[in-house]
Protein backbone atom coordinates (compact mmCIF):
# COMPACT_ATOMS: atom_id res chain seq x y z
CA UNK A 1 0.00 0.00 0.00
CA UNK A 2 1.43 3.39 -0.97
CA UNK A 3 0.93 6.64 0.85
CA UNK A 4 -1.57 9.25 -0.28
CA UNK A 5 1.35 11.57 -1.02
CA UNK A 6 2.82 8.96 -3.36
CA UNK A 7 -0.58 8.36 -4.99
CA UNK A 8 -0.93 12.11 -5.63
CA UNK A 9 2.60 12.17 -7.07
CA UNK A 10 1.86 9.32 -9.47
CA UNK A 11 -1.38 10.95 -10.62
CA UNK A 12 0.45 14.26 -11.15
CA UNK A 13 3.07 12.52 -13.32
CA UNK A 14 0.29 11.01 -15.42
CA UNK A 15 -1.45 14.39 -15.72
CA UNK A 16 1.78 16.18 -16.69
CA UNK A 17 2.52 13.45 -19.25
CA UNK A 18 -0.76 14.30 -20.96
CA UNK A 19 -0.01 18.01 -21.36
CA UNK A 20 0.86 18.60 -25.03
CA UNK A 21 4.18 20.13 -25.97
CA UNK A 22 6.59 18.58 -23.49
CA UNK A 23 9.49 16.49 -24.81
CA UNK A 24 9.94 14.85 -21.41
CA UNK A 25 8.29 14.44 -18.01
CA UNK A 26 10.61 13.76 -15.09
CA UNK A 27 10.46 13.18 -11.35
CA UNK A 28 13.13 14.56 -9.02
CA UNK A 29 15.54 15.15 -11.87
CA UNK A 30 18.29 17.75 -11.66
CA UNK A 31 19.63 19.78 -14.56
CA UNK A 32 18.56 18.79 -18.05
CA UNK A 33 20.81 19.62 -20.99
CA UNK A 34 18.78 21.58 -23.55
CA UNK A 35 20.13 19.42 -26.40
CA UNK A 36 21.08 15.74 -26.17
CA UNK A 37 24.84 15.56 -26.75
CA UNK A 38 24.68 12.33 -28.79
CA UNK A 39 21.52 12.70 -30.86
CA UNK A 40 21.49 16.52 -31.06
CA UNK A 41 17.73 16.32 -30.35
CA UNK A 42 16.21 18.88 -27.93
CA UNK A 43 15.44 17.61 -24.40
CA UNK A 44 13.28 20.68 -23.79
CA UNK A 45 10.59 21.83 -23.25
CA UNK A 46 10.18 19.47 -20.34
CA UNK A 47 8.43 19.37 -17.01
CA UNK A 48 9.97 18.11 -13.78
CA UNK A 49 8.01 17.20 -10.67
CA UNK A 50 9.99 17.56 -7.45
CA UNK A 51 8.64 15.90 -4.30
CA UNK A 52 8.85 19.23 -2.44
CA UNK A 53 7.58 19.22 1.11
CA UNK A 54 4.63 18.20 3.23
CA UNK A 55 3.33 20.00 6.32
CA UNK A 56 0.52 19.59 8.85
CA UNK A 57 -2.28 22.13 8.36
CA UNK A 58 -4.38 21.02 11.35
CA UNK A 59 -4.99 18.06 13.65
CA UNK A 60 -8.35 16.47 14.31
CA UNK A 61 -8.46 15.92 18.04
CA UNK A 62 -5.72 15.22 20.54
CA UNK A 63 -3.22 12.45 20.93
CA UNK A 64 -4.65 9.66 23.09
CA UNK A 65 -2.29 7.13 24.62
CA UNK A 66 0.56 8.34 22.46
CA UNK A 67 -1.44 7.70 19.25
CA UNK A 68 -1.03 10.37 16.59
CA UNK A 69 -4.40 11.95 15.75
CA UNK A 70 -5.65 12.25 12.18
CA UNK A 71 -4.21 15.35 10.49
CA UNK A 72 -4.93 17.49 7.47
CA UNK A 73 -1.68 17.41 5.48
CA UNK A 74 -0.61 19.82 2.75
CA UNK A 75 1.65 18.22 0.15
CA UNK A 76 3.59 20.92 -1.74
CA UNK A 77 5.45 19.45 -4.70
CA UNK A 78 7.26 21.70 -7.16
CA UNK A 79 6.28 21.60 -10.81
CA UNK A 80 9.03 23.03 -13.00
CA UNK A 81 8.47 23.99 -16.63
CA UNK A 82 11.77 24.16 -18.51
CA UNK A 83 11.79 25.77 -21.94
CA UNK A 84 14.36 25.50 -24.68
CA UNK A 85 16.52 28.62 -24.30
CA UNK A 86 16.14 31.18 -27.06
CA UNK A 87 18.96 31.88 -29.50
CA UNK A 88 18.91 35.59 -28.74
CA UNK A 89 18.86 37.65 -25.56
CA UNK A 90 15.45 39.12 -26.44
CA UNK A 91 13.77 35.86 -25.37
CA UNK A 92 10.99 36.42 -27.89
CA UNK A 93 7.99 34.25 -27.11
CA UNK A 94 9.31 32.95 -23.78
CA UNK A 95 6.65 34.65 -21.67
CA UNK A 96 3.88 33.54 -23.98
CA UNK A 97 5.13 29.94 -24.01
CA UNK A 98 5.36 29.82 -20.20
CA UNK A 99 1.84 31.27 -19.91
CA UNK A 100 0.46 28.67 -22.32
CA UNK A 101 2.05 25.81 -20.34
CA UNK A 102 0.80 27.30 -17.07
CA UNK A 103 -2.81 27.38 -18.32
CA UNK A 104 -2.55 23.86 -19.80
CA UNK A 105 -1.21 22.45 -16.52
CA UNK A 106 -3.79 24.31 -14.43
CA UNK A 107 -6.65 23.01 -16.59
CA UNK A 108 -5.34 19.45 -16.50
CA UNK A 109 -4.91 19.43 -12.72
CA UNK A 110 -8.21 21.18 -11.97
CA UNK A 111 -10.21 18.77 -14.13
CA UNK A 112 -8.61 15.46 -13.17
CA UNK A 113 -11.01 13.12 -11.36
CA UNK A 114 -8.27 10.72 -10.21
CA UNK A 115 -6.52 13.55 -8.40
CA UNK A 116 -9.76 14.65 -6.73
CA UNK A 117 -10.33 11.07 -5.58
CA UNK A 118 -6.94 11.08 -3.81
CA UNK A 119 -8.00 14.14 -1.81
CA UNK A 120 -11.48 13.05 -0.74
CA UNK A 121 -13.41 13.55 1.45
CA UNK A 122 -12.07 16.82 2.91
CA UNK A 123 -9.00 17.64 0.82
CA UNK A 124 -8.50 20.38 -1.72
CA UNK A 125 -6.14 21.80 -4.33
CA UNK A 126 -4.61 25.23 -4.02
CA UNK A 127 -2.54 27.10 -6.59
CA UNK A 128 -0.52 29.94 -5.13
CA UNK A 129 1.03 31.15 -8.37
CA UNK A 130 4.37 30.73 -10.05
CA UNK A 131 7.91 32.02 -10.07
CA UNK A 132 9.88 32.46 -13.28
CA UNK A 133 13.47 33.25 -14.11
CA UNK A 134 12.26 36.18 -16.21
CA UNK A 135 13.29 38.78 -13.63
CA UNK A 136 16.27 40.88 -12.65
CA UNK A 137 19.24 38.84 -11.49
CA UNK A 138 18.01 35.57 -12.99
CA UNK A 139 19.54 33.64 -15.90
CA UNK A 140 16.44 34.27 -18.05
CA UNK A 141 16.46 30.86 -19.72
CA UNK A 142 12.74 30.19 -19.60
CA UNK A 143 12.09 28.32 -16.35
CA UNK A 144 8.93 28.47 -14.27
CA UNK A 145 8.10 26.87 -10.90
CA UNK A 146 4.40 26.36 -10.28
CA UNK A 147 3.42 26.36 -6.60
CA UNK A 148 0.65 23.93 -5.69
CA UNK A 149 -0.69 22.50 -2.46
CA UNK A 150 -2.67 19.27 -2.26
CA UNK A 151 -4.46 18.79 1.05
CA UNK A 152 -5.58 15.38 2.30
CA UNK A 153 -6.30 13.64 5.58
CA UNK A 154 -3.62 11.43 7.04
CA UNK A 155 -5.26 8.99 9.46
CA UNK A 156 -2.64 6.87 11.22
CA UNK A 157 -5.23 4.23 12.13
CA UNK A 158 -5.52 3.33 8.42
CA UNK A 159 -1.77 2.91 7.79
Amino acid sequence: MSSTREEITQVLLTILGGVPGFVGVHRNRGDIDPIDAETKVPNLPAVTLLDGKQVVVSKFGKSVGGQMPPSLMLFQPEIWVLLLPRATSENLGTGEEMSAFEIAILKAIARDQSLRACLEPTGYIEYSGCDTDMQTGSPMEGQMRMNFGFAYVLDPTTL
